[in-house]
């Protein structure tokens, strides 16, 4: 019902039901750890989608309570979702902590997923102002990805890449890494990212006007 109402855009409606799974678990009811889990990540997704981020800042400890007890293998995978919440708050000090925990619990031979780490951990410094980090992580990553048919994860790099730019004030070199981003969306843009690299184009072409 939850998944039903988030695709029909019901976003209160989804968050009643995400809350029941959650509340049945902790009253000890039995519930499937899986949807348990996924009601929490529903949660975390919908408070942003509403910009409601009260309650899910309470939920995030025992999010991780839930995970370390029955999911400890992928509490990296925990990490990354607390770090992309707190980076959507844009409380950017949050996001990269929880992002290093997801790096460190990380298999070593995981390296699609640590450097997918990388590209947010260069956003976020990128945010914090941070530009030597955020252009240290975003290499990182392009030197993985650069070579691996990933256009998402490239698309994302150059992103980056462009913020950093932007702040520079190199807006014709921003320009061109924003254009290139835009270029390996996929025709199916289910994470709507050409929205988002498409209006960080049109800031830059308005700061060069300024």
């Amino acid at each position: 019902y939850a998944a039903f109402n988030m695709y029909k855009k019901n976003y209160s409606q989804a968050a009643d039901y995400f809350k029941k799974n959650i509340q049945y678990y902790q009253q000890g009811k039995k519930v499937n750890n899986f949807f348990v889990m996924h009601a929490y990540r529903g949660l975390f997704s919908n408070s942003f989608i509403q910009s409601k981020f009260g309650e899910t800042y309470e939920l995030s400890n025992s999010y991780l309570d839930f995970m370390k007890k029955n999911s400890p293998e992928k509490m990296n995978e925990a990490y990354m979702t607390l770090g992309s919440f707190y980076s959507s708050t844009k409380n950017m000090d949050k996001a990269i902590e929880y992002f290093k925990k997801s790096s460190a619990t990380t298999d070593k031979k995981n390296l699609s997923f640590i450097n997918t780490i990388n590209i947010l951990l260069g956003i976020s410094y990128e945010e914090n102002k941070n530009l030597d980090s955020a252009k240290y992580y975003l290499d990182t990553a392009y030197d993985f990805f650069k070579d691996k048919n990933n256009a998402q994860s490239l698309a994302m790099i150059y992103y980056g890449y462009a913020l950093i730019n932007k702040q520079k004030e190199n807006y014709e070199q921003a320009e061109e890494e924003i254009q290139k981003a835009i270029s390996l969306v996929p025709s199916q843009d289910l994470m709507s990212s050409k929205f988002m690299y498409q209006s960080t184009l049109n800031d830059i072409q308005l700061a060069k006007l300024l």
